[in-house]
């Protein structure tokens, strides 16, 4: 009796398990189908923003304008963003829209897809966190585009050894590492500067696959993104022959960023940032069990990831710090999926601390906004998807509308000829009908180089020059107001007369009977410290300078780490008045007008 009594105890016991085995199982695929709708809702802008009238808002719609009047990236246009901008800024443009929609919907499969192979097997727990972080706390467009490499590198590390076990065969491994780097090509033409997380992650790859043997994944890793990058850089409708030069014009957007876009924040973000990038790293490198090869490739892996979040977080910190805090909390996250440590526990509580902390200097997330976020990711995608399917030229009449609006605000008349405007407000002259007729850097606080500023000044001397221009002293994070496409101004000066003051925008008209402008340069060749007092010359004419600022070698390693500190001018004007500004070294090596100050276009 006793025997029956404990075979049937054995038998329950037995289907019990089996039923809560299935019921895991089913609510793990549940989860997963549930990520994957959310990452195609969050990455497709099915519902995309209209033109706006900012000073990023004018960039973005530049970014589509460019491409719809097939302008050249990396030679007529040179900026962080490239033809598939619009992935990244959700922004629509008749032109652009079909680019944007079926790339956003490649990226948001495949990420799918590499989300799938990591979360594989996983507690249900850590899906729902995964499901919340995607779906209800990716504010930001960059910490959702840093975290594809990573998700790809987790899959280089678990195909060393782990698909095997769960019946991934070679061919198979091979073929999902081929169609995982593919997005390595579409990503740097999205945002220029994403070349450097996707370039680290696919050397890091190649190196693992050459070190164990596995040279088709090599090849895989090599080969994807070459013929992505080929493949979509045409498509856009860039000639093939300019690919080399956007990637060459990238170089400069890249090393001056830092210094020149800088701004400083909050340090105790900064400090529990470092807190939880080290507590991530040293658990990495406390695991034991793994080989040497595949922990220093995963070791790197993170290591690259964090740094270009912190990076991206805290150089402009502003909102940007998000960034950093979200980025942490996702990689965090991840290390939970791939190791069963007991340190998960230590650096993911540090890692959600530090969010936290630096989510309640910005957006003070709730669980309320959490739910509405979760709510919103969803219900966007599919209002937007059946407007799109039901209500023909919705989104056309929407885009039209909104540019009479921007029209009527800036009130700029139709001029003769191309027209191009600074320092920024591309979406009122775009808007306006007026033939517009950009620069390359096409907004000027951009132009923080000597390269990138003489690339500004050639296109006022060359044969494609705009025969209008509507100009705006509008300087950014308080930087003197000459400096800003400074080396352009002798030839506006030049080559322009003014015909017209309105809404404080001065209108220039190009004068081809233009005759030398009279300037005085400053000749000094001396060496000055930080501090001294260097005189400027007397005299009505205007006096441009060429200022060379050295940078030490602790300056430039903090600059390649961080941020170096920012530079003030301060002049003493003839009435007594002394006034300081921001000066970007490189600005300032371009050369600028020094005296007299101009401080308003009027």
């Amino acid at each position: 009796m006793k025997n029956e009594f404990g075979m049937l105890g054995q038998q329950l016991f037995s289907r019990l398990s089996q039923s809560l085995d299935l019921i895991s199982r089913l609510l793990s695929w549940g989860l997963q189908v549930l990520l994957l709708v959310a990452v195609v809702c969050i990455f497709v802008p099915f519902s995309p923003a209209m033109p706006g009238e900012n000073l990023d808002l004018s960039w973005v719609f530049g970014m589509n304008q460019a491409v719809a009047q097939g302008l050249a990236f990396g030679r007529e246009i040179v900026f962080t963003f490239g033809p598939y901008a619009s992935i990244y800024t959700k922004a629509y443009h008749p032109a652009t829209d079909h680019l944007m929609i079926t790339g956003s919907l490649y990226l948001g499969l495949t990420y799918g897809l590499a989300v799938f192979l990591v979360t594989r097997n996983s507690r249900w727990q850590l899906l729902v966190a995964l499901w919340i972080i995607l779906s209800g706390l990716f504010y930001l467009r960059d910490p959702l585009f840093y975290s594809y490499p990573l998700l790809v590198g987790i899959f280089c590390y678990k195909s060393i050894n782990e698909y095997e076990k769960i019946g991934f065969d070679n061919n198979c491994i091979l073929t999902l590492t081929a169609i995982l780097f593919l997005p390595f090509g579409l990503l740097p033409l999205i945002k220029g500067t994403l070349i450097i997380i996707c370039g680290a992650i696919a050397i890091l790859a190649l190196a693992l696959f050459l070190t164990t043997g596995r040279r088709g994944q090599a090849i895989a890793v090599v080969a994807s993104p070459i013929l992505s990058i080929l493949f979509f850089w045409v498509v856009s409708g860039q000639s093939a022959l300019d690919l080399p030069l956007y990637f060459i014009s990238m170089a400069p957007i890249v090393s001056g960023y830092t210094e020149a876009m800088a701004i400083n924040g909050n340090r105790l973000e900064i400090a529990f940032y470092l807190v939880s990038a080290c507590a991530l790293l040293n658990a990495i490198y406390c695991e034991g069990g793994v080989a040497i090869k595949q922990k220093a490739f995963i070791f790197f892996t993170f290591l690259v990831y964090v740094f270009l979040a912190f990076k991206g977080g805290f150089v402009r910190h502003d909102g940007h710090a998000y960034i950093a805090g979200t980025s942490i909390l996702f990689a965090s996250l991840l290390f939970a999926f791939i190791f069963h440590s007991r340190q998960t526990s230590v650096v993911l509580f540090v890692s959600v601390f530090t969010w936290m902390y630096i989510d309640g200097n910005y957006f003070k997330t709730s669980t309320e906004s959490i739910s509405h976020n979760i709510k919103s990711t969803y219900s966007s995608g599919w209002n937007g998807a059946k407007n799109r399917i039901t209500k023909n030229g919705w989104l056309e009449n929407e885009f039209n509308n909104t540019l009479k609006h921007l029209s009527d605000n800036a009130k700029f008349p139709l001029l003769e000829g191309t027209t191009d405007i600074y320092s920024y407000s591309q979406s009122y002259l775009i808007a306006s009908g007026n033939n517009w007729n950009p620069r390359p850097i096409l907004q000027s606080y951009s132009a923080y180089t000597p390269s990138l500023a003489l690339k500004n000044r050639a296109h006022l001397l060359g044969q494609k020059a705009p025969d209008n221009v509507i100009f705006k002293v509008e300087p950014i994070d308080g930087r003197i107001p000459s400096i800003e496409d400074g080396n352009s101004w002798p030839e506006l000066l030049t080559h322009y007369q003014p015909t017209a003051l309105e809404n404080n925008y001065l209108f220039l008209r190009r004068n081809p009977l233009a005759t030398n402008f009279s300037q005085d340069t400053l000749t000094d060749n001396c060496s000055y410290s930080f501090g001294d007092l260097v005189p400027i010359p007397p005299g009505s004419a205007p006096v441009f300078a060429e200022i060379t600022i050295k940078q030490s070698v602790i300056g430039k390693l903090v600059n390649i780490l961080f941020k170096p500190s920012q530079l003030q001018i301060s002049l003493n004007l003839e009435n007594g008045t002394k006034k300081t500004y921001r000066i970007i070294s490189g600005m300032a090596k371009s050369g600028f007008l020094i005296s007299p100050l101009i401080e308003s276009t009027t």
